[in-house]
């Protein structure tokens, strides 16, 4: 009988990584299309928004404290929500869901990641 171990063994990860990217490749396709929708829906929201969530993205890349270094990427991210819930604030815009600012926030860091990749 034939052990079919070693090519299992062999080709799992390969396999693995295809649908990680396949589903990594769908998720950015069907967040990027919600965001154009909603900029559609409300430009003047989105602009706030996208400038809320870059300057949470950059104060997190800039903040120095070392429990926030120790949490690593968790602990960038929800000082980034909180610095754009707090501009949000600020602008008047109380109760956007946490959701829709962690994916501006995700957009901003994309873009700072490539900054030559077409904006959504």
């Amino acid at each position: 009988m034939l052990d079919v171990s070693p090519i299992i063994n062999q080709y799992a990860p390969l396999i693995v990584a295809a649908i990680v990217v396949a589903a990594l490749g769908l998720a950015i396709n069907q967040a990027t299309t919600a965001w154009v929708k909603f900029k559609l829906a409300r430009p003047d929201l989105a602009t706030l928004l996208e400038q809320g969530a870059d300057v949470a993205v950059h104060a997190a890349e800039q903040i120095g404290v070392p429990k926030l270094l120790e949490q690593g990427y968790s602990g960038k991210r929800a000082y980034a929500l909180d610095i754009a819930q707090r501009f949000l604030d600020q602008h008047g815009l109380k109760g956007i869901s946490a959701d829709l600012i962690l994916a501006a926030i995700e957009r901003a860091v994309l873009q700072a990641a490539f900054p030559h990749a077409p904006a959504a």
